[in-house]
């Protein structure tokens, strides 16, 4: 398994290349998180492809980044596992946000990784 270590995030390549997206604790999306983000995704798989993303800490992000990330289509489809349930109200504003700015990703809420690997598993691009 290809791992790539930055500075606010862990991504790692699963089978079906699914992107894994671990946060680090009291991590910041900002636009240049975000960027770095991408071109960490795209270094693992350069592919349009499923994203499974772990949001379990305190987190915040602001509304640049996550426009970019809405705007880069190098994802079908978002599996968000929210492993705090502390944060959904700051999930739900996400989903908003991504809703707001029309992504092209379809996205779904998890409350464990396997479902939502199931969940991705449709989403895999074969050539």
């Amino acid at each position: 398994m290809s791992t790539i270590e930055l500075k606010i995030a862990t991504l790692s390549l699963l089978p079906g290349n699914i992107v894994s997206i671990r946060f680090k604790e009291y991590s910041i999306l900002s636009l240049p998180n975000a960027e770095e983000l991408l071109d960490g995704i795209l270094k693992l798989n350069p592919n349009i492809g499923p994203r499974l993303i772990f949001y379990n800490k305190d987190m915040s992000f602001d509304f640049e980044a996550v426009r970019f990330l809405s705007k880069s289509k190098k994802a079908n489809a978002i599996a968000i596992v929210n492993e705090n349930k502390k944060s959904l109200h700051t999930l739900n504003a996400l989903l908003a946000m991504f809703t707001m700015m029309k992504s092209n990703y379809k996205i779904k809420f998890f409350n464990n990784e396997q479902d939502a690997k199931d969940w991705l598993l449709q989403f895999i691009q074969t050539s």
